[in-house]
């Protein structure tokens, strides 16, 4: 089994037990801490021809029936293929009508990142997860100092 990702931060955890689950059935696991196998998921331009080719019309007559929702240097590559398709070039949020009748942008919608920590959902603003990537690039220390109910220290620190 080859992931080809890299773990999304605060899902560590699961993707260790799926990967562990796999290793305890003798399944080998590659990934991108033993090899070199990481993509960005971003097709090559031949891959991306082929992908476009699959959408054309097969009868001229119905060529308003291909129509792709794709990024920037998509849609340019498919004005360059299929001049007569309608070609949208939309944003992350965008919602898009696809049918009937003309292809176009109706709306935006709420898009971004999402950090799981256990039960809760932080969006990639928020101070935890803002706070979490600080340390995980500065490092941290933890320090536990032991009190009594008098405020004391209950013994003495050790190092």
């Amino acid at each position: 089994m080859i992931f080809s990702s890299r773990t999304i931060p605060g899902n560590e955890k699961a993707v260790g037990a799926i990967i562990n689950g796999l290793v305890t059935q003798g399944i080998e696991v590659i990934t991108d801490r033993t090899d070199l196998v990481h993509v960005s998921g971003h097709p090559r331009r031949d891959e991306l021809r082929d992908m476009i080719s699959w959408g054309a019309p097969a009868n001229p007559d119905n060529r308003c029936m291909a129509n792709h929702c794709i990024c920037f240097e998509h849609a340019k590559l498919a004005r360059c293929r299929r001049p007569c398709q309608k070609v949208i070039t939309c944003r992350n949020g965008d919602l898009i009508k696809l049918g009937p009748g003309d292809p176009g942008i109706i709306d935006q919608i709420p898009s971004g990142r999402l950090y799981k920590d256990g039960t809760i959902l932080e969006d990639s603003k928020s101070r935890a997860v803002v706070e979490r990537r600080r340390m995980g690039f500065a490092g941290c220390a933890f320090v536990a100092i032991a009190m009594t109910d008098k405020g004391e220290l209950a013994d003495d620190p050790r190092g």
